[in-house]
């Protein structure tokens, strides 16, 4: 009791998320040899209801863990995709396809529907006929430099969120400089490792963040200067930034 009573309140938090991470590590979150587990089967069409090849499909159950890889697949030729050995429990779908300006719409930022759904993975069945319609983003650019030697910087950070509602966000890069927008009203940030973040500001005085609207499949380029880090000597500059191939998002996102 002793021991137990020495146990802070904010201590408890890291304690169950290791026993999530635990028990998710000891149930494997995609096993087809397992009859138990459930399959799902369907197809992706784009706006104009055309079968979508390429598109990668995300299945994210419910409770899943942030840097868990999440059973994924790619559509065949006929927009046709199958994910087997899946965990019994409420899951959601995502389809996407990038460089074609179709986004992995998991993230918060997005219109919730578009390309995705949930279904109930039956234990040890399948369910078969699922429809994923995908539509079209912006693609914003963004040659960055820096301020000072006006040196190009190759590799930056997104963070976007929807003007007017900042809860609505993503944070995300690429091997490169440029990433997927909603076509809504959104207020965009670059972030380069040792650099200080810089709002997109269109010339306002002061840095204060412009919104800024694109249409489906539109494309601009946006020029930026980033300004070196302030920090303290010895103190190391995090930097985190998740490539969107690899961002596992909240499965509960854009709901």
């Amino acid at each position: 009791m002793a021991a137990i009573e020495l146990l802070s309140k904010s201590a408890l938090p890291l304690l169950l998320l290791c026993a999530c991470a635990a028990a998710q590590r000891n149930s494997a979150i995609q096993d087809p040899s397992d009859p138990r587990r459930g399959r799902l089967e369907g197809f992706v069409q784009d706006e104009n209801g055309q079968p979508l090849a390429g598109a990668t499909v995300r299945a994210t159950p419910t409770g899943v863990i942030l840097a868990t890889i999440v059973p994924n697949t790619r559509t065949d030729a006929k927009g046709r995709f199958a994910l087997a050995g899946l965990l019994p429990v409420h899951t959601y779908l995502h389809a996407g396809k990038e460089d074609a300006f179709y986004p992995n719409t998991s993230y918060p930022v997005w219109n919730a529907g578009a390309g995705s759904a949930e279904v109930d993975v039956p234990e040890g069945g399948e369910i078969s006929g699922i429809l994923l319609k995908v539509a079209p983003a912006a693609r914003v650019e963004v040659k960055a430099t820096d301020a000072g030697t006006g040196a190009a910087i190759h590799s930056v950070g997104f963070h976007i969120e929807r003007d007017g509602s900042p809860e609505r966000w993503m944070d995300g890069g690429h091997i490169g400089d440029w990433t997927l927008v909603p076509t809504e009203p959104i207020r965009l940030r670059v972030d380069a490792r040792g650099y200080e973040p810089a709002w997109y500001s269109e010339g306002n005085a002061g840095g204060q963040a412009s919104p800024l609207r694109l249409a489906a499949r539109q494309v601009l380029t946006i020029a930026i200067q980033l300004s070196p880090a302030k920090i303290a000597p010895g103190i190391p500059l995090s930097f985190c930034c998740y490539p969107s191939s690899d961002f596992k998002p909240d499965p509960a996102a854009g709901r």
